[in-house]
């Protein structure tokens, strides 16, 4: 009964199928490769360079104006790409409990600020509850 949310706070490729153990046993693709069906989106604000803190209101839930989600080919298969420029989260509408999860990422050319040069991590944060960005720093 707990929303699944995968953060994404820096450049990455999620790739393949993220796989969940439905209530009959059974595998549930929870990524169709074609779009974002069954998702949503949500984008923190813009980081400023200039001075070195996140500036201005969150772009918001299901707005993507800079097309920072979206679904592409990589190495011949369906994965969500996410730029990166903005912080965000993409989130499985479904609720989910006593599951088994099952991705592939692949790191991104481009780094942006504010971790341009800190060290990467994967972003990916699973099984979270709440509003979007509730925990976040900005």
């Amino acid at each position: 009964m707990k929303s699944s949310h995968v953060l994404l706070p820096t450049v990455l490729l999620i790739l393949g199928v993220a796989l969940c153990r439905g209530a009959d046993g059974g595998a549930h693709e929870l990524f169709n490769g074609n779009d974002l069906t069954g998702w949503e989106t949500y984008l923190g604000p813009r980081y400023d360079e200039q001075k070195k803190e996140f500036a201005g209101d969150p772009v918001g839930l299901k707005q993507d104006p800079d097309g920072i989600f979206r679904v592409v080919e990589v190495d011949g298969a369906p994965a969500i790409r996410v730029s990166g420029v903005v912080w965000g989260a993409v989130s499985n509408l479904a609720e989910y409990e006593n599951y088994h999860l099952r991705l592939q990422f692949k790191w991104g050319e481009r780094r942006f600020p504010p971790r341009a040069t800190a060290r990467r991590d994967s972003g990916v944060l699973y099984h979270s509850v709440g509003p979007h960005a509730a925990g976040w720093f900005f």
